[in-house]
């Protein structure tokens, strides 16, 4: 029979193997190559873990910076989370599965946009009807309009609706997280979010269970695999991003054209499968 490891069980089982490296100060371990003590020895030679977006860049900057680098990615393809569906649609059409937008405040993506010669083209505000899934029932959400959710909501969570149970369950903690978004680190108070996953957060906070099933459509259904999956801190610092953004692009040609772009430039350092 064939087994089977989950990403966190793989990372879990391999940590010991970077022990030797945390022991040394990470200065150490990104010191430039060409200094007096170094400019002799070969290249230090580093494994990344995955080619979505995250792995691409480190093993980008660190193939620059003079390191052999390795990137192990268990899927056929590169990317990640970032999946541009091309078939079965005609020559030039496509639908993003995955990431589809970047933000005027998303500094390093805009800097490998700009780096790599990608166009990007301003999203607009649409009038169209937004169509959503929720237990089994197609639920059509159209602007002006209030939304009868099939889920046992209060007469109190129907009146907020879900723009209000947002504002009362979530938005009181991202003043935790704003903080450490602008010094693009953690900021102490909002450590403890990283500790529990999105849904566990909400109902920390009060939230019903009907009321987190709502909270969990949009933005939490798109990271990761979900508010029952991701941490709540990832949430809330994307949340962050979204609330202080000006503008919002999309890549033109479709989001992977950022992946393709490093994939690209890694084409002999990526091992898939």
């Amino acid at each position: 029979m064939e087994s089977r490891v989950n990403r966190r069980d793989f990372l879990s089982k391999t940590a010991f193997a970077t022990a030797a490296l945390l022991v040394s100060p990470v200065k150490t371990l990104l010191s430039p190559l060409g200094n007096s003590d170094s400019a002799a020895a070969p290249a230090k030679k580093l494994i990344v873990i995955g080619a979505g977006l995250a792995g691409l860049s480190a093993a980008y900057e660190l193939l620059q910076a003079g390191y052999d680098v390795a990137v192990l990615e268990a899927r056929t393809r590169f990317g990640g989370r970032v999946f541009t569906m091309r078939e079965p649609f005609a020559d030039g059409l496509y639908a993003e599965a995955g990431a589809m937008q970047v933000f005027d405040n998303h500094h390093w993506t805009m800097k490998y946009i700009k780096l790599f010669n990608l166009e990007i083209d301003p999203i607009k505000p649409s009038p169209l009807t937004s169509l959503v899934y929720l237990q089994g029932k197609r639920i059509e959400i159209k602007q002006g309009k209030q939304v009868e959710w099939p889920i046992a909501l209060s007469a109190d969570e129907r009146k907020l609706g879900q723009r209000g149970l947002w504002e009362r369950y979530v938005v009181p903690a991202l003043s935790d997280v704003r903080e450490g978004v602008r010094l693009d680190g953690i900021a102490p108070a909002a450590r403890k979010y990283d500790r529990i996953v999105f849904s566990e957060f909400l109902r920390s906070r009060g939230a019903t269970s009907a009321a987190i099933a709502l909270l969990k459509l949009g933005l939490p259904a798109g990271l990761g695999d979900g508010g029952d999956a991701i941490s709540a801190l990832d949430l809330l610092r994307e949340d962050v991003h979204r609330e202080e953004k000006k503008q919002s692009y999309t890549i033109r040609g479709g989001t992977d054209q950022l992946s393709k772009a490093f994939a690209d430039r890694l084409t002999e350092k990526i091992r898939y499968g």
